[in-house]
């Protein structure tokens, strides 16, 4: 919770949900929005029936988006820009489609994909 004190209101990109767990501790936590990526299509689908069945999720607060998508496609087609990226400690656990996350080029796309 400690980078979420930080900054105010934050833009938030998680890489790995953990389940949801850690959409719902930056949405309770203030942010602005919130934008979960999660490649296991179970999970995705678990993630995003239970969003859609309890919307009070966001406190009408703050945005959420779930998307099915490795974060260097998602990177490659966003057009605005994040407070704070969230990688989850398991993220590299996820499979072949989670094997790019920390490569250089990985790195250089969430470096250019924050605020300044």
């Amino acid at each position: 919770a400690l980078p979420y004190t930080l900054l105010d209101s934050p833009r938030v990109l998680l890489i790995g949900t953990q389940g949801g767990f850690k959409i719902h501790a930056a949405v309770s936590n203030g942010v602005a929005g919130v934008t979960g990526l999660e490649l296991d299509p179970y999970v995705y689908e678990l993630i995003r029936s239970a969003i859609a069945r309890n919307p009070s999720i966001t406190r009408g607060k703050s945005s959420v988006e779930l998307l099915q998508s490795p974060p260097a496609r998602h990177l490659a087609n966003f057009r605005g820009s994040y407070d704070l990226i969230d990688i989850a400690a398991d993220y590299t656990g996820y499979g072949a489609g989670a094997r790019f996350a920390f490569t250089r080029e990985a790195v250089e796309g969430y470096w250019k994909s924050l605020g300044k």
